[in-house]
């Protein structure tokens, strides 16, 4: 296994470099350089009310893995560029060797066919690899009478919601439905969506779905 530190493909040969690899055309090695920072679970949450939870990452770490950096470096011809947001799959912080020294820092190594979304200094969100973010339907509890209210409370949708971002922009604040097995919630820009693929969507709402 090579040290990515000393070495990395370039244009289908070897070049070695001495650590420092900030100015190099990438290439052929399918991985994007991301910073996340030097820890790479999240160790706290913030509550609605401003207070701090802290975490404790051991227990359940693929719950607290972190799912977005900023791109260090990328490789030719791919559609992230260097200083995009990147979200990808929590899964890629437990990839044996995922973590890399790299010019005197850490970084996550990300394969980009485990990339999710992108978004740029303007703040757009990109779908990449035909991802979709749905936000899900918020289920209000219903009214018994004018002045007896139900006692449930409201519940998020596992079959239904808006989307915020398709590789289709056309398809952007849609209501869609899908089936229950993509209702796994990933924090994206600071809301909770389902993140599955476009094929995954069932079809489209005029209105909706009541239950």
């Amino acid at each position: 296994m090579f040290n990515l530190a000393l070495e990395y493909q370039v244009c289908f040969f070897t070049v070695k470099f001495p650590m420092d690899i900030s100015k190099a055309i990438l290439g052929a090695g399918r991985r994007l350089i991301v910073d996340i920072g030097r820890d790479p679970y999240e160790r706290e949450k913030v509550l609605e009310n401003g207070s701090k939870l802290f975490l404790d990452p051991s227990y359940k770490p693929t719950w607290h893995a972190k799912i977005y950096g900023k791109v260090h470096a990328s490789f030719r011809g791919s559609e992230v560029s260097s200083g995009d947001k990147l979200y990808f799959h929590y899964t890629c912080v437990e990839m044996e060797d995922a973590m890399q020294r790299i010019d005197d820092d850490n970084y996550l190594l990300v394969p980009s066919d485990m990339a999710f979304f992108k978004v740029d200094d303007a703040g757009k969100m990109t779908s990449l690899n035909n991802k979709v973010a749905v936000l899900p339907y918020i289920h209000e509890p219903k009214m018994l009478t004018s002045l007896l209210h139900s006692l449930e409370q409201p519940r998020k949708s596992e079959i239904q919601g808006l989307i915020l971002c398709h590789p289709d922009e056309d398809m952007i604040g849609k209501k869609v439905f899908f089936h229950s097995r993509y209702a796994f919630e990933n924090l994206i820009e600071g809301q909770e969506v389902y993140v599955m693929d476009a094929d995954a969507i069932d079809g489209v709402l005029e209105t909706w779905i009541d239950g």
